[in-house]
């Protein structure tokens, strides 16, 4: 159709023919996915040493520190049954040289067209050990539903050409897509499908008639390396002044519908309550981005609230540059509490016995929080940026219960470990224990 006579449509009648438009694309994913099901065939397979692995970003392997920190999992246990195994990432065209720098073998992929066919020839052409799948927050369509399909589509295919497909622990919101259960409902039962914590599989199994498993999120199994020296060094000299040290991350995405006047605001209301409880307790705040991805990247939101307090006496750092999940991870592990927005910098505290409250979104976080038995209402909702009175009440309760809070965690901890290993069980089965 000519675009400009498109673009002179009414509103509605443009997003009823983009609808209907996205509705034949989505079949015809579908009809070509069931076509391909009935030609590949399971062959006996010798071990190569080499495994596949599906981000969550076809198009961005290294900005989420959150995908950084589950596909190094990955790596890490994958390289502890077999010390060469070879890693090859599925990735779209323009993101190999990305795919490269981060040491792995690129495999591109066409980013919308005959998807089910490549993927299909892909597994008939080259050998895997195993294939592993990010379901991260994908797997519901609340980004993008054709996302999800494409992922269940290749860990399908996958299983049905012999490879064993494994989705990592996932989360699962209230309100998927409802065109996934079809793609759900005829899911080879053998995919390893894991969700990453009650709340998910509940949401999980009352939406499809699936196979799934609980685990904890894989990130959790990741091992710290040595984060930024100045950072810690700055933690401990605010120790050894008798201050409590907590990690700070709040985003944009926590505010989707505002604009950047209306996020200027909130980010000078968080400021104004860190100044507040630093006036009443012995506390440093120490800055961490987790997110480094486009103009909106944590950095931006962080460095609104280190400008508001640079002028007062309140003893605060931000964290510069980009640094590997690892290596915040270890930085984790030096504070007394961490106040996110960002799942995987809680599960990096938390995998470091360090406790968390969370801005929520997505409705991800309260699953995470049931494997530690946390209160619930360390669980804040975005809305609270616009009652500082509210905002200042529980953060101020976080800090005082730390000392409790700190003992909760690390009684669990253990338990969680063990259900974030499960994830990578199948490498026992391809590998050997």
């Amino acid at each position: 159709m000519n675009q400009a006579l498109f673009h002179q449509f009414p509103d509605t009648l443009r997003k009823a023919f983009l609808s209907k438009k996205k509705q034949r694309r989505q079949r015809r994913l579908y009809s070509d996915w069931v076509r391909e099901t009935q030609k590949v065939h399971a062959e006996p397979r010798q071990q190569v040493g080499r495994i596949l692995i599906f981000p969550a970003d076809l198009g961005d392997i290294a900005g989420s520190l959150g995908d950084d920190a589950m596909i190094s999992a990955t790596v890490t246990a994958a390289r502890r049954h077999h010390a060469e195994v070879q890693i090859d990432v599925l990735c779209y065209a323009f993101a190999v040289e990305t795919v490269r720098s981060q040491g792995f073998t690129p495999v591109p992929i066409e980013a919308k067209s005959k998807f089910p066919s490549e993927i299909a020839q892909l597994f008939r052409n080259t050998a895997y050990d195993a294939l592993f799948l990010l379901g991260a927050d994908i797997v519901d369509g609340h980004y993008s539903p054709e996302t999800s399909m494409r992922l269940l589509i290749t860990a399908d295919l996958a299983e049905k050409s012999g490879v064993p497909a494994t989705i990592l622990g996932c989360s699962f919101n209230d309100k998927p897509a409802l065109v996934l259960a079809e793609f759900f409902r005829n899911l080879d039962r053998n995919v390893s499908l894991n969700l990453r914590d009650t709340v998910s599989l509940d949401r999980l199994t009352s939406f499809a008639s699936v196979n799934a498993h609980l685990v904890a999120d894989s990130a959790f199994t990741l091992m710290p390396t040595q984060g930024d020296a100045e950072t810690i060094s700055w933690i401990q000299r605010c120790r050894n002044q008798g201050h409590q040290v907590i990690g700070v991350n709040v985003h944009h995405m926590l505010f989707k519908e505002c604009d950047a006047q209306e996020i200027r605001q909130k980010m000078l209301t968080f400021a104004a309550t860190l100044q507040g409880l630093s006036e009443t307790r012995p506390i440093s705040w120490l800055l961490v981005p987790h997110d480094y991805r486009g103009v909106n990247k944590d950095e931006a939101s962080l460095q609104l609230v280190m400008d508001a307090l640079q002028d007062t006496d309140v003893s605060t750092f931000l964290l510069k540059g980009q640094h590997k999940a690892s290596d915040l991870k270890d930085i984790a592990g030096h504070l007394d509490g961490v106040i996110t927005g960002r799942m995987h910098l809680a599960v990096a505290a938390l995998g470091m016995g360090v406790p968390v409250v969370c801005f929520t979104y997505q409705g991800k976080f309260e699953g995470l929080f049931n494997h530690f038995d946390l209160p619930k209402d360390l669980l804040l909702d975005p809305e609270s940026f616009d009652d500082q009175a509210a905002l200042s009440k529980s953060l101020g309760t976080f800090v005082d219960t730390l000392p409790a809070l700190f003992q909760q965690v690390n009684a669990r901890r253990p338990q969680v470990l063990k259900l974030a290993e499960q994830n990578f069980s199948r490498l026992n089965t391809v590998y050997g224990s």
